[in-house]
């Protein structure tokens, strides 16, 4: 019998790197949280699986869980690790020891040219950028707690016995090559969403399942705007379902767009921000 252990996430991202958008003092509460459950969880999933019956025969661990690879060696119970970022996300984090040989972290922000391609990530010379690498490789000292603990449960991921990824081989192969490196049992699955479509539309009861594959209710009220656009003339940005910017973050977004001079369709701006320079920013369509 199979175990699912599993943490809230958003799902797939589209973007090449996740950057969490998180203060530090919120990085720490993060970290004490994960302290905290270390602490209580440990023991008690230890003793559900010796007293499981039948034997549990494979762990299925949400990837940020770095506990869970530790419990199931010692009781030698398989386990596979199921990660929801991009494969080019957790190669970056893999080779987070490498950037800091080079001396490429920590990046200094306004002190350094974002736009520079960091080299030292095999397989992505060409187009990784220093402001493209996680938010924790920014402005922080690499014996942070936060960095820390990021980087150990990613590296915890090669001593697992299968990799499950929320990918597949068309849009991420040479990536998921270089990952095979580290972790040679790698089975893509996703699109996770895609899947989920194929069984609702499969589903006798489609009003019973509907799900947006996201936390926060669809607005869904620019579609017939959308649709009135010419092709590939909007820029469409999504945040994911977990992502906190601040004012500053939505104002660099906001300019970013603005001076794309393109139609644009925003998803999530709610900050105040937005509500203030909402006319503004539609005229600038």
């Amino acid at each position: 019998m199979p175990v699912l252990l599993s943490i809230l996430d958003s799902g797939s991202r589209p973007s090449l790197m996740v950057s969490q958008m998180i203060t530090h003092e919120q990085g720490h509460q993060i970290t004490e949280m994960f302290d905290a459950l270390y602490l209580s969880a440990l023991p008690f999933l230890k003793k559900m699986l010796i007293d499981t019956l039948p034997p549990v025969s494979c762990i299925i661990g949400d990837g940020i869980l770095g506990f869970v690879p530790d419990v199931a060696k010692e009781l030698k119970i398989p386990l596979i690790h199921f990660r929801t970022v991009s494969a080019c996300s957790i190669w970056a984090y893999f080779c987070i020891p490498l950037l800091i040989q080079a001396g490429n972290i920590p990046l200094r922000g306004r002190h350094e040219d974002m736009d520079r391609l960091i080299t030292t990530v095999p397989g992505m010379e060409a187009f990784l950028r220093g402001r493209d690498l996680p938010g924790i490789c920014k402005d922080n000292d690499i014996n942070d707690r936060i960095f820390q603990f990021i980087l150990d449960a990613t590296l915890k991921s090669s001593e697992v016995d299968v990799l499950l990824l929320n990918t597949f081989e068309d849009l991420e192969g040479p990536i998921l090559s270089h990952i095979r490196t580290k972790c040679p049992k790698i089975y893509t699955i996703g699109p996770l969403h895609l899947h989920l479509e194929t069984r609702l539309a499969a589903s006798n009861n489609m009003e019973s399942f509907k799900s947006s594959n996201s936390l926060w209710e669809v607005d869904k009220s620019c579609m017939a705007w959308l649709d009135k656009q010419p092709p590939q003339s909007v820029i469409y940005v999504s945040f994911g379902s977990l992502a906190m910017l601040t004012r500053e973050q939505y104002l660099e977004f906001w300019h970013g767009l603005v001076n794309s001079k393109q139609r644009k369709v925003v998803e999530r701006m709610v900050n105040d921000v937005m509500v203030e320079r909402r006319e503004e920013f539609v005229k600038s369509g």
